[in-house]
């Protein structure tokens, strides 16, 4: 009987998984498809109240609302995800798991953990989820709600700069385009560009650029490319005004 019930408790934990693996790619292409943030893409479940976390060393932590718009209690979960480029630990999160009412929100805080000054922008996620308080009884599937968002963290000694994506550099060499970031901000971008003048459009392999990396514009040689036509995203994630960026040549 205790093995029957353990069997029926296990499927229904790997149809919760699969469930929320669904859920995440659905609402990745719907992203996709219309350019905008995670945050836009689900009208119930956890929503925060911006779609980027702004960090300013000089004060050393931020906060943002997070509510529950379902018809039903969940238990909001909240965890930072480092990026594969920058591994190193460097915020923490406050609550990390707390119970939300139908229409109420949790004020989650944030808090800078580095020992030493920044001397560049950094990059992180911030994943909130909200899980039923328990799983439903008889058969029912309760479908989970995550937001993912970014997380940047600018220098104290930094200026704001509102257009950071003009700091980039375009070069060309045996038809491979490269997308540079010499400098130390941290550039969103949509995926989508324009080789110009050929019109061709590509994928950039990332929708952000950290400061000092490379990204490959598109897989395809781009023989002849004069300019790049980028479509930045502003730091709470909107499509700002496209940019043509000059494409020199490296030899």
């Amino acid at each position: 009987m205790h093995q029957a019930v353990l069997s029926r408790r296990n499927f229904k934990l790997n149809v919760l998984k699969y469930w929320r693996a669904a859920v995440c790619a659905i609402q990745a292409l719907v992203c996709a498809y219309l350019g905008m943030g995670p945050h836009y893409a689900a009208a119930v479940g956890v929503v925060p109240e911006t779609s980027a976390v702004l960090i300013d060393e000089n004060s050393g932590e931020a906060a943002i609302k997070v509510r529950n718009t379902d018809a039903h209690p969940i238990i909001l979960h909240t965890a930072i995800i480092d990026t594969k480029e920058d591994p190193a630990r460097l915020i923490v999160a406050t609550p990390l798991a707390a119970r939300l009412e139908p229409g109420e929100s949790q004020l989650v805080r944030f808090m800078l953990i580095n020992k030493e000054p920044l001397k560049y922008e950094r990059m992180k996620r911030v994943v909130f989820e909200g899980l039923p308080p328990e799983l439903s009884s008889h058969n029912a599937v309760d479908l989970i709600v995550r937001q993912d968002l970014p997380v940047i963290v600018k220098p104290a000694a930094l200026p704001v700069d509102k257009e950071p994506w003009k700091r980039l550099t375009a070069q060309v060499r045996d038809g491979v385009v490269t997308l540079s970031n010499p400098s130390d901000y941290v550039v969103r971008l949509e995926q989508r560009a324009q080789i110009l003048p050929q019109k061709t459009m590509v994928t950039l392999s990332r929708r952000y650029i950290l400061p000092g990396e490379q990204v490959l514009v598109g897989k395809a040689r781009q023989a002849g490319a004069k300019t790049i036509r980028l479509f930045p995203m502003t730091r709470y994630g909107y499509t700002a005004s496209a940019y043509d960026l000059q494409v020199t040549a490296s030899h």
